[in-house]
C-alpha cells in the first residue's frame, strides 16, 4: 500500500458516507480553492446534541502522513462501531465498549485535505524522503509570476497577532513567519485571506459543539498548546495579545512579557497533552513531547492559537482547547514507517477521546441556591410536591440522597413533609452534551393543613459521588381553598320563549333548570351573583328585571340563604317580549358589578345567550373592558349564536364558548345545558370531571356505575340528574360499605336534592363503616322508587309515562389529578386547523407516559369518529381536528390513565369547535345606519331556480292554512305577494313583518340565522323595517322547508311535485 492521492481522499471519504449512513455524514465545505476544487469533511457520530472534536489535516502541503492519519482513523471507528468490535494498534487495544463511548459521546468532524491544491502539487513533484517539499497553497495573487512565489503559508494566515511586526518585539525571532511572499512562511496579504483559512473558520462558527481541535503535521514528535508567540503565565490577565500596550514587547523568552493563560486552562492542557503521550507511547515506545508552542519557535497566525483566542476576542464564541500534534520524523517518510506512525497517533487521538471529557469537565454537582424549599399557599387538603434540584455537568452521572429528614421543626401537630418519590434523585446523567446540566431532583411532599397555618422543617442530603453535603430548609403555609365570585349574566331577548329543539320545553325553562342546578352545586365560600341582558343591560335593583349582586355561598346545603336567594334569582329570569340581543351590554354590568368586589381569590363571567348580538355594545366593544375569566354557553348552533366573537372573548381569558347546537329528544340533548354549566363549575372551583355517563333505567332494574378515585383526590362531588325525581341512589365504596342519605350525616358527608337533582359531597378519605374509603373503585347505584313512581303513574296516566327515567350521572373530584384540556381554531372555515390539547399533571407535575387521550367526535353531519391524542411533552397532549365540513363539532375528551402510584383514573372534558359556511364573522352592529355590508351570497345548489320558486311562493300564498302559518310567525302575506310581483312594499310594514327583523324573536331554532347588517334603528327604541325584498330567496326557501312540517296536504304535494 502507499500514500493516498487527492482522488483517492475523497472517493473515501464519499465511500465511508455512503457504507455508514447513519453515523457518517459528508460535508461539501462552502470555499472552493483559488484552482476550484471543492474541500470535504466528514462528521462521524449520530445526530444530537453532543460536543465535538475537529481533525485537520493537510494543511501543510509536503506533510503526506497527516491527511492519512485522518482517514484511516476515521475508516476504523467507523468499522469498528458498525461491526461491535474493538480496535487494536500493536500491544494496545481498545474495547467495543470504548469504542462505543466515543462514538455515542463525540461528533467527530475529520478534514483529511485542508490544503488540497498544495497536496496534490506536492504529489506531482515531491519525493517520499528528504526535508523539503511544497508547503504552501497555490494562490498566485502574490507572486509576480514567480513560480517559487505561489502561495501563502496556511498556518500564518489566521487573524491572531497577524501585524507581528508591530505586535512582537523587534528582539524577537520572526524566522518561522514572514511579511515577503516568496518566503515558505508568508503569512498573507491580509488576515484569514485564503479560501482554505476560511473552511476552518467557517467550520468552527457552524459547529459550535466543538470542544478540542488537532491540527496535525509532521515532523518532530511534539505534542504544542498554547500559546505560539510568547511564554505563559497565569496571574496577570491585563499582560495579553488582548492588550495594545503590549505591542512590541512579545515573543523573546526569559524578558518580563509572558502571554496570560487562565490556571485551569493550562492544567487541562498539560493532563491531555499527557494523555495523548501515553497513547502514542504505548504502540511503539514512541516519545512525543508536550509544550508550549512557542518552545519550537515564535510564530503567530497560527491556527491552534487562533482557535483558542476567539473565545477571549468574542465572549459569545465557545472555548476550544487547541493543539498542534506534529507527527513523526519526516514530512513524507516511506510508507512502512507511515503506517506506525498513523497506528501509534490513532491510539494516542483515541485515548485522548476516552480521557478529555471526564478532564475537561470533571464532575460537579450544584446545590440550588438559596438552600430552601417553599410551599406557599397550599389549599387545604391539597398535596403538592417540591423539588430540591441539584444541577449535574461533567463527563459522569451522579445522585442525591436524602441522609437526615426530612423532619418538622414547628407547625401544627397534623404537619408533614413526605418525600413521595423516595428518598433518593434519580441518576442525573449530563453526557453526551456534558455541559448541558441534567438534574438530580429529590422531591418533598406538603399537604395544606387549615387555613393560616405555618410550618417549617429541614432535610439533609449528600452525594456519594463528590462527598458532599447539604442542609435544606423548608418552609409552608396552609391557605384556605381558592374563593371564586362568580357572575351570571343571562340572556333574556323575545327568542327565549322559543321552544329549545325537540326537547318539549322553552329555551328559557331549559335554561333556568341548568342554572338552578349549577347554583344548587356552587360549594360553599364561593359567591354567586346574576344579570339580565336583551337589548339593554339591567342593574341587579332594577325594578323590571332584577337581579343579584354577588352573594356569598356559606353552607353545602340547599337552603343556605345565599344559595336560595340565588336559586330565586335564576327561577324569577324571564324573557321580554320585545327583547332584542346586546351581549356586550350584558358582560360589561357583569363586569361592573364585579369590579368592586374583594375577599375572593378569582372572579368569573358565565354569559348565556340563544342568539346573535344585534344591538351595542357589541362583544368587540365590552372585551377590553373584560378582564375576569369568562365562559360563554350558546343555545343554538354555530350560526345562531355570536360564535366567532364569544370564542374569541372565552379563548383570551381563560375560558371556552360551549355550543348546544339543536337540541333533540335524545338523553344526551336532554341533559346537555346542565353537563356544560356543572363543567363550567368544575372548571372554576378546581374541579375535574371524574365520569359522566347518560343513561335510562327501568321499574325494577338495577343500575350499578363504577367511577374510579385516587389517593390524589381530595374531594368527590357525585350528582345524579334525571327528567323524573323519582330515583334513588347510594354510593358503594371500594371496600363495600354503603352510603346513602343517612350514612352521610354520620361520616361527615353532604346529601342534597336540588332540581330533578341529588348528590353526594364528600372529603377524601371517607370513614364509612369500619374503613376509610379513598382509592379505588367506587360504584353508584340506582333504582327506580317504586312507590313513588306508582303514585306518578296514578298521577300522570299511564299512557303518558315513558317506560323509565332518563338519567346523567356526573362524578366531580377536587383533586391534585388534573385534566385541562382547550381547543384552540385559526379559522372558522372549512378546513382550518383545529387543535386541541390537553395538559394531564398530578400534584403540580406533568403526568408523563402514564396516560392515553382520546377525543371522541361528533361530526356535524352526526357521523362519529375518535381521535387519539399524541404526548408531544411530558404530560402535553395534542391533536388536529379535520374540519372539512361546515356546522358544529362536539367532542368529549376521556383520558385513562394511572396515577403515579400505580391506581387507575379517568377524566372527562367537553368541548365544541364551530366552522362557518365562509368564516365571515356576524356583522358589525355599530356600523352607521347607511352602511350596508356585502351581502353573503347564497350557496348554490342543483334546482336553484329564482323564477321557478317565486311562482310556487305566489301559489302557496294563495292557500289558507300558508296564511294561517304565516300570521303565526308574524309574517305579512300581501307584502310578500307585492315583492313577487316586483312591485314595492307597503310603505309602513306591519308590526307583524316588522317582527321577521328580529333573530331574538320565536322561531324553530334551526333557522335564527343573524342578519344584522339590516338593522337601521338605534338602542334608544327606533325599530326599522326589513323589507321583504332584502330577503335572500335561500332564507325564504329554508323557511318552507320548516313549513313543509307543519302544514300538511297542499303544501307537501307541491313542495314535493317542484323538486321532481
Amino acid at each position: 500500500m502507499a500514500y493516498h492521492n487527492l482522488s483517492e481522499f475523497e472517493s473515501g471519504l464519499a465511500a465511508l458516507a455512503d457504507a455508514y449512513p447513519d453515523t457518517c455524514r459528508l460535508m461539501t465545505l462552502p470555499h472552493a480553492t483559488v484552482q476550484g476544487r471543492n474541500v470535504y469533511a466528514v462528521r462521524l457520530g449520530a445526530e444530537g446534541p453532543r460536543p465535538a472534536v475537529f481533525l485537520l489535516g493537510g494543511l501543510h502541503a509536503r506533510e503526506w502522513m497527516p491527511p492519512e492519519i485522518c482517514l484511516s482513523l476515521a475508516a476504523d471507528l467507523l468499522e469498528a462501531f458498525d461491526l461491535g468490535t474493538g480496535l487494536s494498534y500493536g500491544p494496545v487495544s481498545y474495547s467495543p465498549a470504548e469504542i462505543r463511548q466515543i462514538m455515542e459521546s463525540y461528533h467527530l468532524y475529520v478534514l483529511p485535505t485542508a490544503n488540497p491544491d498544495g497536496l496534490h502539487y506536492s504529489q506531482a513533484v515531491d519525493e517520499i524522503g528528504g526535508a523539503g517539499g511544497w508547503r504552501r497553497n497555490r494562490n498566485p495573487t502574490q507572486s509576480g509570476g514567480a513560480p517559487d512565489c505561489i502561495g501563502v503559508d496556511l498556518n500564518r494566515n489566521y487573524d491572531f497577532l497577524f501585524n507581528f511586526p508591530v505586535q512582537l518585539s523587534p528582539a524577537a525571532d520572526t524566522s518561522a513567519i514572514s511579511t515577503d511572499p516568496c518566503s515558505l512562511v508568508y503569512h498573507g496579504p491580509s488576515p484569514n485571506s485564503e479560501q482554505e483559512t476560511r473552511n476552518i473558520i467557517w467550520m468552527l462558527d457552524t459547529h459550535p459543539q466543538i470542544r478540542w481541535f488537532f491540527d496535525i503535521h509532521s515532523y518532530s514528535e511534539l505534542i504544542l498548546y498554547n500559546w505560539g508567540h510568547d511564554e505563559n503565565q497565569t496571574h496577570d490577565p491585563a499582560m495579553s495579545f488582548l492588550n495594545p500596550a503590549y505591542d512590541g514587547e512579545r515573543g523573546v523568552p526569559g524578558d518580563a512579557y509572558r502571554e496570560y493563560i487562565e490556571t485551569n486552562d493550562l492544567s487541562l492542557y498539560q493532563a491531555l497533552s499527557e494523555e495523548l503521550r501515553l497513547g502514542i507511547e504505548a504502540v511503539n515506545g514512541r516519545h512525543y513531547s508536550p509544550g508550549l508552542s512557542f518552545g519550537l519557535y515564535p510564530t503567530t497566525g497560527t491556527s491552534t492559537d487562533y482557535v483558542y483566542a476567539r473565545h477571549l476576542l468574542d465572549p459569545l464564541k465557545p472555548k476550544v482547547y487547541a493543539f498542534t500534534l506534529e507527527t513523526g520524523t519526516e514530512f513524507r517518510p516511506p510508507w512502512s514507517e507511515a503506517e506506525d506512525v498513523i497506528r501509534e497517533v490513532s491510539s494516542g487521538l483515541l485515548r485522548f477521546l476516552l480521557q478529555a471529557p471526564c478532564l475537561t469537565w470533571p464532575l460537579r454537582v450544584t446545590a440550588p441556591a438559596p438552600l430552601e424549599i417553599d410551599f406557599l399557599d397550599v389549599p387545604e387538603g391539597l398535596t403538592t410536591y417540591r423539588a430540591i434540584d441539584f444541577e449535574v455537568t461533567g463527563c459522569r452521572s451522579a445522585s442525591v440522597r436524602i441522609i437526615e429528614g426530612p423532619r418538622v421543626t414547628s407547625g401544627p401537630p397534623d404537619t408533614a413533609f413526605g418525600t413521595p418519590m423516595g428518598p433518593t434523585s434519580g441518576e442525573a446523567d449530563p453526557r453526551p452534551d456534558v455541559e448541558t446540566p441534567a438534574h438530580a431532583r429529590v422531591w418533598i411532599s406538603y399537604t395544606g393543613t387549615n387555613d393560616g397555618d405555618v410550618a417549617t422543617g429541614t432535610v439533609r442530603l449528600r452525594c456519594d459521588a463528590t462527598d458532599e453535603k447539604w442542609e435544606v430548609a423548608i418552609r409552608a403555609n396552609t391557605k384556605a381553598r381558592a374563593k371564586v365570585a362568580v357572575m351570571l349574566a343571562l340572556d333574556q331577548s323575545a327568542s327565549m320563549n322559543a321552544p329549545a329543539g325537540a326537547l318539549g320545553a322553552s329555551r328559557l325553562e331549559v335554561l333556568r333548570e341548568a342554572a338552578a342546578r349549577f347554583v344548587e352545586l356552587v360549594p360553599p365560600g364561593n359567591a354567586l351573583g346574576l344579570v339580565r341582558f336583551d337589548h339593554d343591560a339591567y342593574s341587579v335593583g332594577n325594578a323590571s328585571y332584577p337581579g343579584l349582586d354577588i352573594t356569598p355561598i356559606i353552607a353545602d346545603e340547599v337552603a343556605d340563604p345565599g344559595r336560595q336567594a340565588a336559586r330565586n334569582a335564576v327561577l324569577a329570569h324571564a324573557a321580554n317580549p320585545t327583547g332584542h340581543t346586546s351581549i356586550g351590554d350584558g358582560l360589561m354590568m357583569a363586569r361592573n358589578v364585579l369590579a368592586p368586589i374583594t375577599g375572593y381569590d378569582e372572579k368569573a363571567i358565565v354569559v348565556f345567550t340563544d342568539g346573535i348580538e344585534n344591538r351595542p355594545l357589541s362583544i368587540a366593544d365590552a372585551s377590553g373592558a373584560i378582564d375576569e375569566r369568562t365562559f360563554a354557553i350558546g343555545l343554538g348552533n354555530e350560526s345562531q349564536v355570536s360564535t366567532a366573537g364569544l370564542m374569541a372573548l372565552a379563548g383570551e381569558r381563560d375560558g371556552y364558548l360551549l355550543l348546544t347546537g339543536r337540541l333533540d329528544s335524545g338523553i344526551d340533548d336532554h341533559f346537555r345545558l346542565t353537563k356544560y354549566f356543572l363543567q363550567i363549575l368544575a372548571g372554576m372551583t378546581r374541579g375535574d370531571i371524574v365520569r359522566d355517563p347518560s343513561g335510562s333505567i327501568a321499574p325494577g332494574a338495577k343500575q350499578r356505575i363504577p367511577f374510579q378515585l385516587t389517593e390524589a383526590d381530595v374531594e368527590a362531588t357525585v350528582i345524579l340528574l334525571t327528567d323524573l325525581p323519582l330515583l334513588r341512589y347510594w354510593l358503594e365504596t371500594p371496600e363495600g360499605e354503603v352510603l346513602n342519605p343517612g350514612v352521610a350525616t354520620t361520616s361527615g358527608a353532604t346529601y342534597a336534592v336540588g332540581t330533578n337533582m341529588a348528590f353526594y359531597r364528600f372529603g377524601l378519605p371517607l370513614p364509612v363503616g369500619e374503613h376509610s374509603a379513598r382509592a379505588g373503585t367506587w360504584q353508584a347505584v340506582l333504582e327506580i322508587d317504586m312507590k313513588r313512581w306508582k303514585r306518578y303513574l296514578a298521577e300522570q296516566g299511564e299512557q303518558k309515562v315513558p317506560r323509565g327515567v332518563r338519567y346523567s350521572l356526573s362524578v366531580h373530584a377536587y383533586s391534585n389529578l388534573r385534566m385541562r384540556a382547550r381547543l384552540d381554531q385559526e379559522s372558522l372555515a372549512p378546513g382550518g386547523l383545529c387543535g386541541i390539547s390537553a395538559v394531564l399533571t398530578e400534584y403540580d407535575l406533568p403526568l408523563e407516559r402514564r396516560a392515553r387521550i382520546v377525543a371522541e367526535i361528533e361530526r356535524p353531519d352526526h357521523g362519529r369518529l375518535e381521535l387519539p391524542l399524541d404526548e408531544v411533552e411530558p404530560g402535553i397532549f395534542e391533536a388536529v381536528l379535520p374540519t372539512s365540513m361546515h356546522g358544529l363539532y362536539r367532542i368529549c375528551l376521556r383520558a385513562s390513565g394511572k396515577s403515579r402510584r400505580g391506581l387507575p383514573f379517568t377524566r372527562e372534558q367537553l368541548l365544541t369547535a364551530a366552522i362557518l359556511r365562509n368564516d365571515r364573522p356576524a356583522p358589525s352592529i355599530s356600523e352607521k345606519p347607511d352602511e350596508k355590508p356585502e351581502e353573503e351570497a347564497p350557496t348554490a345548489r342543483p334546482g336553484d331556480d329564482e323564477a321557478a320558486w317565486r311562482r310556487l311562493i305566489a301559489c302557496l300564498l294563495s292557500q289558507d292554512g300558508i296564511r294561517a302559518l304565516m300570521a303565526k310567525y308574524r309574517l305579512d302575506a300581501e307584502d310578500l305577494r307585492r315583492c313577487l310581483e316586483g312591485k314595492e312594499p307597503r310603505e309602513q310594514a306591519s308590526a307583524s313583518s316588522r317582527q321577521w327583523e328580529d333573530s331574538d324573536n320565536p322561531r324553530d331554532d334551526r333557522q335564527q340565522e343573524d342578519r344584522g347588517q339590516q338593522w337601521n334603528g338605534r338602542r334608544e327604541g327606533r325599530r326599522s323595517s326589513r323589507p321583504w325584498e332584502d330577503i335572500p330567496v335561500n332564507e325564504v326557501k329554508d323557511w318552507l322547508s320548516r313549513a313543509e312540517k307543519e302544514v300538511p296536504g297542499i303544501l307537501r304535494e307541491l313542495l314535493s311535485r317542484y323538486r321532481k
